[in-house]
């Protein structure tokens, strides 16, 4: 109801935070299809962390949600502040699982 009233999907919050990057962590697939389909961007570089969607996503595990960001073309090798990709920071802190 908010997108359709009008609500921004790429605005930020006073943390830099925005919403994909809340439902990537949350892995709640079907609102950040909902939020690409809006206009969300996948390859927005958002957090105090300077980090994406993807790298929470991969960090959390969360593997549809991963997917669904590879599709738009979210940045496979953006290098957050702390010196990580999506795929280092699953592996360094992932919980080691199959995921």
């Amino acid at each position: 109801a908010l997108l359709a009233a009008g609500a921004n999907p790429n605005a930020l919050d006073n943390q830099s935070y925005d919403a994909l990057i809340v439902a990537a962590v949350q892995g709640d697939v079907a609102m950040l299809k909902l939020l690409l389909e809006a206009g969300a961007n996948a390859r927005a570089i958002t957090s105090p962390y300077g980090g994406t969607a993807l790298i929470a996503a991969a960090h959390r595990g969360h593997v549809a949600i991963v997917e669904a960001l590879l599709a738009p073309k979210a940045p496979v090798n953006h290098v957050n502040n702390l010196g990580w990709t999506a795929l280092m920071e699953q592996l360094v802190r992932g919980d080691g699982g199959e995921r």
